[in-house]
């Protein structure tokens, strides 16, 4: 049935033309570079530089850490709720318009974040407001997205997407970190929210194009369906019976533990090189220098 439907949106669109290669554009390429500049925008805007953030933020209100970081939490929580049922919408609808939804609302919500007023209005907003925004711009749907245009070529063309997040960690805790120092972490969270938006929704205007069969090409550019097309189509189960599926919670679980150690470095690495009398910096060179040792090892 899938299968059926698939190849009735390959017919019924016209076929690219081959009269002129050179003047086709690079759909795949465009994709490619999406794919990157999503995993970018929605990790260096929020786990990147959360911990850059952290300690001029406690300090502004007065807070401890321990609470400051909880927007951090949220933004965990968040995901996990809302990642089965974006799934499913990446399924039934646009890419293209969810992910201009999610950078709306990352740069809204980091903008927002920046006039709190108080420390707890700054967690709950980032929680609730640019989280959502992250995870409709991020891994999710930017690898959704490039799995339907790549098959033969997928795991290195997901790898290639994937490397967004280590390029967001080495670009933006030192830009963070300059920010702050000169303008104040209001204002430089402000400036994160502008950049992210002007940059990420024409990006994702220009270049998204949710399937190939969308502009009358195929997977991997293949002059006709791929082979295992019906097996990219088939029907997924419904979210209630992967729920009571053990194996997804083991699975789960295993990733999260891993995940866990990682995103505590990355929150108290900064507050942790400040006690040890390094300028704010110093200590976000330290942690972008953390990630060229992730590509390196």
């Amino acid at each position: 049935m899938e299968n059926r439907a698939y190849h009735a949106r390959v017919a019924s669109r016209p076929p690219a033309s081959d009269s002129d290669p050179s003047k086709r554009p690079n759909h795949r390429q465009r994709i490619l570079t999406m794919g990157f500049l999503g995993h970018f925008f929605a990790v260096g805007c929020t786990l990147s530089v959360y911990g850059i953030f952290i300690e001029p933020v406690a300090h502004s209100f007065g807070a401890p850490m321990a609470l400051a970081s909880l927007g951090i939490t949220g933004w965990q929580i968040t995901n996990g709720v809302a990642s089965p049922f974006l799934g499913r919408a990446l399924q039934r609808l646009s890419i293209r318009r969810i992910m201009a939804a999610g950078a709306v609302l990352l740069g809204t919500g980091l903008a927002a974040a920046s006039r709190a007023p108080d420390i707890l209005t700054v967690g709950l907003i980032f929680s609730l407001w640019a989280a959502p925004g992250a995870i409709l711009v991020g891994a999710l749907p930017s690898s959704t997205l490039v799995s339907n245009w790549f098959v033969a070529t997928r795991g290195r063309a997901l790898g290639i997407a994937a490397a967004g997040t280590t390029g967001a960690s080495m670009f933006f805790p030192p830009l963070a970190a300059a920010l702050i120092d000169s303008v104040g972490w209001r204002d430089a969270l402000l400036c994160l929210s502008i950049g992210a938006t002007a940059v990420a929704l024409p990006a994702v205007w220009w270049l998204v194009v949710d399937r190939p069969e969308d502009v009358g090409e195929h997977p991997d550019g293949n002059p006709a369906p791929a082979e295992n097309a019906s097996e990219e189509t088939q029907t997924a189960p419904p979210i209630g019976s992967l729920l009571r599926d053990r194996n997804l919670w083991l699975v789960g679980g295993a990733f999260g533990l891993l995940f866990v150690p990682g995103v505590v470095s990355m929150l108290f690495m900064v507050p942790f090189a400040r006690q040890l009398g390094l300028s704010l910096q110093t200590a976000a060179l330290v942690m972008s220098l953390r990630a060229v040792a992730g590509v390196v090892g």
